[in-house]
């Protein structure tokens, strides 16, 4: 699955994808920093953030259901 399929299918920008890539090599982890504010939401969990980098890097489509 590439960047763009991955943004389309879990309806996120490509931008967003590029920075959790790179939080995961710079920190080997997609938790938020520490110094985040408690009241931002998220629209995505780690798990997702998982799900997608996965997706992106096997070149596999990933089905999502509600």
């Amino acid at each position: 699955m590439t960047k763009s399929e991955a943004s389309t299918a879990f309806q996120i920008s490509r931008n967003t994808i590029d920075l959790w890539l790179k939080r995961q090599a710079s920190t080997g982890d997609l938790a938020p920093s520490s110094n985040t504010p408690v009241s931002r939401q998220r629209t995505l969990t780690e798990g997702w953030g998982m799900v997608v980098l996965e997706a992106i890097a096997s070149g596999r489509p990933v089905i999502v259901s509600d």
